[in-house]
């Protein structure tokens, strides 16, 4: 009688490797806010520095330095002050 071939059953299982943890990307947008934008809360000025410089402000931080005369500093932040409160345009 012709012999039959079983194989064994095998014990070992493959198993492909994965994370047993989700990968989040979480994405954050750098953003700089504008001076002008009306939602950001705070002082804007500009103050005189010397040295023919001046530099623009927000709360207690100094964001640039910038060429001026101390006698453009009262212009510029009037200016600064017109251009954060003026009315906001209206849709046609």
């Amino acid at each position: 009688m012709p012999a039959t071939f079983v194989k064994p059953e095998s014990r070992l299982r493959i198993v492909s490797r994965r994370s047993s943890h989700k990968i989040v990307t979480v994405s954050i947008r750098p953003a700089r806010p504008s001076l002008l934008d009306f939602r950001l809360q705070g002082d804007p000025w500009i103050l005189a520095l010397g040295d023919h410089t001046a530099g623009v402000f927000f709360d207690s931080c100094q964001l640039l330095t910038l060429a001026a005369l101390p006698l453009d500093v009262e212009g510029l932040n009037s200016q600064l002050q017109a251009l954060r409160h003026r009315r906001p345009r209206s849709c046609r």
